[in-house]
């Protein structure tokens, strides 16, 4: 010994060097060895066993998209896309693939771009569904911000301009507001969003209210709402920006509002020319940015722009007639209760 402390410490400690003492020691580390290798083999495994399942869910998940796609009934679609997102909620493809197939829907009526009560209330069921949990659907898809977002602003265009047929402003209110809030969705898309959502609050005012220009303790005014509509079209190539079905179902819905409330705006100061112009515009849109990328949507893309010419034809007409009349006299051909979408004009 080199000190009379390391003498020490091995008189201390003599009973380390006893052979017992090393096996025990031996043991310890052995067991050591074999806990921590169990538990990067537990580890491993409970991995392994969440990408299968992940990766199993994953594929059952496409698999009833795609049987989705191939069925031959509307009811065999919507039970494969519920399907879909029961198995994975918090996935968005599932919901935008079943929105769409309402809209496409011709079963019930022949018609498409339909997108009726029944259909939204099976969508509102398969949004509520909690299965064997106490999370709805549609708290799953929450946590997704940007398939939420993305959702809440197609559901609020079915509502504004499909919802039976002529659409209704009031229900596509809260989903447009969800979509406004939105740090996900397109800039164009948010704005729509904000501007649609307003909108809807107007219209919800204006029907309130009937023919006069004020309700509650806010002053709403057909000016606002002629704001609004210019705030949605006006200098924007809506083709460009979206789709030419898109644009082809708002330029619609302008022309439309002119037509049904031609009285209204005259009373709320918007003058014969500024009508008049901005119908003008539309009739250009239609002619010069309506595109055909889809040779199978031809015919569907064609006719629906034939149809809105029309009705912009018929909605100067009713300007001509409203700003050329008595004021005494004045009745408004299309009078009624307004079709808040799409609308058809009798």
């Amino acid at each position: 010994y080199q000190s009379c402390a390391e003498l020490m410490y091995a008189l201390e400690h003599y009973d380390e060097l006893d052979h017992e003492y090393k096996k025990v020691q031996n043991r310890k580390w052995k067991t050591f060895l074999a806990t921590s290798v169990l538990t990067v083999a537990s580890l491993a495994a409970c991995v392994g066993f969440r990408f299968a399942e992940t990766s199993t869910t994953n594929k059952n998940y496409d698999s009833y998209l795609r049987n989705a796609v191939s069925a031959t009934s509307m009811q065999e679609k919507i039970n494969n896309y519920q399907n879909a997102i029961n198995l994975n909620p918090r996935e968005g493809e599932g919901y935008l693939n079943l929105l769409q197939a309402f809209l496409d829907n011709t079963e019930d009526d022949g018609e498409s771009w339909n997108f009726t009560q029944s259909e939204a209330a099976e969508m509102t069921s398969i949004l509520g569904y909690k299965g064997d949990g106490n999370r709805t659907n549609e708290s799953y898809l929450e946590a997704n911000e940007a398939a939420y977002d993305e959702f809440a602003y197609q559901m609020g265009l079915a509502y504004y301009f499909y919802y039976e047929k002529d659409g209704n402003p009031q229900m596509s209110q809260a989903w447009f507001e969800t979509a406004a809030e939105s740090n996900n969705l397109e800039d164009y898309k948010v704005e729509r969003s904000k501007i649609l959502a307003e909108m809807a609050g107007y219209d919800a005012s204006l029907k309130s209210m009937g023919n006069s220009n004020k309700t509650g303790d806010r002053d709403v005014t057909y000016q606002d709402y002629w704001n609004g509509m210019m705030d949605l079209i006006s200098g924007r190539n809506l083709a460009e920006q979206d789709n030419s079905q898109m644009a082809l179902v708002m330029y619609k819905n302008f022309a439309y509002q002119i037509y049904n409330y031609t009285l209204q705006f005259k009373a709320a100061g918007i003058t014969e020319d500024e009508l008049n112009s901005e119908l003008d515009k539309v009739e250009t849109r239609l002619n010069t940015d309506i595109v055909v990328l889809n040779e199978g949507d031809r015919d569907e893309i064609e006719s629906t722009r034939d149809e809105v010419l029309d009705l912009v034809e018929r909605a100067k007409e009713n300007v001509a007639l409203t700003y050329s009349a008595e004021e005494s006299n004045l009745t408004n051909q299309s009078g009624g209760e307004r079709n808040a979408g799409t609308g058809t004009v009798d």
